[in-house]
């Protein structure tokens, strides 16, 4: 099989995860654009046009058969693409709200808030306040009297992060996730509510530990906790508590859209 070249190869990471387009789909696009248009009797047989020069059914072939370690080495150099380039996280605005989040798993984890139908999302770490509003969005297309509950050392938020419809919808608190009294604030707060998880604060192992220990059990059965930028120290803390606790697995298939800063970070509780 012939070697995808360097744009082939980051066509597969979009086409090929299905970010684009579905399994389901026909060959491409344009194809089946150019086959509504076709008049009847016309261009039986013809091949339809490749998308940006490479047919999908093609991509899917050789991502199908490409070694893993091939693929995750395409993975890693499309990640150190996006983070050279200094884009990825620090430019990212929602509502002009700097948000550093990546897409990608944002994605993700809007999936997980529709079919989670959480009432709270907790997320730990608020930064400027982007990514509270982002979630409460999401929120109230589920239901419109769903809330964010947002914590963090410093506030830091931007005044629209304050001022805007959203922010109705969030609760923020000023300390430490891992604070005992934070804590125990938080399950009064959520008690008898469906909740969702998402830690975003201190990236070490040690406080990543202290957070799944603390949120874990407020997740309902089927729920799930989304622990970001797990390679900087979470991704140990997380394996540690699954091997812990039966109650709890790392659900792969959140990554299937192959680029994401939460490598085993979507833990869903299963008993």
């Amino acid at each position: 099989m012939t070697t995808v070249g360097g744009v082939a190869r980051l066509a597969l990471i979009f086409l090929v995860a299905g970010i684009l387009f579905g399994p389901a789909q026909a060959d491409d696009a344009q194809g089946q654009a150019q086959a509504k248009s076709k008049t009847k009797g016309e261009g039986k047989g013809e091949a339809k046009a490749p998308f940006y020069g490479f047919r999908t059914s093609d991509l899917r072939a050789s991502f199908a058969a490409m070694p893993e370690a091939e693929k995750r080495r395409i993975v890693r150099e499309f990640s150190d693409l996006l983070h050279s380039s200094m884009t990825i996280m620090d430019h990212n605005h929602f509502l002009g709200i700097p948000t550093w989040q990546n897409p990608f798993d944002v994605w993700a984890t809007q999936e997980l808030i529709y079919e989670t139908n959480p009432d709270v999302i907790i997320e730990a770490g608020t930064f400027k306040g982007g990514s509270a509003l982002l979630w409460a969005m999401f929120l109230e297309q589920v239901s419109p009297d769903r809330r964010v509950i947002t914590i963090d050392i410093a506030d830091k938020r931007v005044p629209k992060a304050r001022t805007h419809r959203l922010a109705s919808k969030v609760d923020f608190l000023l300390g430490s996730s891992a604070d005992p009294k934070i804590v125990a604030d938080i399950k009064r707060r959520v008690d008898g509510k469906r909740v969702l998880v998402i830690l975003d604060s201190l990236h070490t192992e040690e406080h990543v530990a202290k957070e799944l220990a603390a949120y874990a059990r407020l997740v309902p059965v089927g729920g799930y906790l989304v622990i970001q930028d797990t390679p900087v120290g979470g991704r140990a803390a997380i394996r540690k508590f699954v091997a812990a606790n039966d109650d709890f697995e790392i659900d792969k298939s959140r990554e299937r859209l192959l680029f994401t800063v939460n490598v085993d970070g979507f833990v869903k509780r299963v008993r």
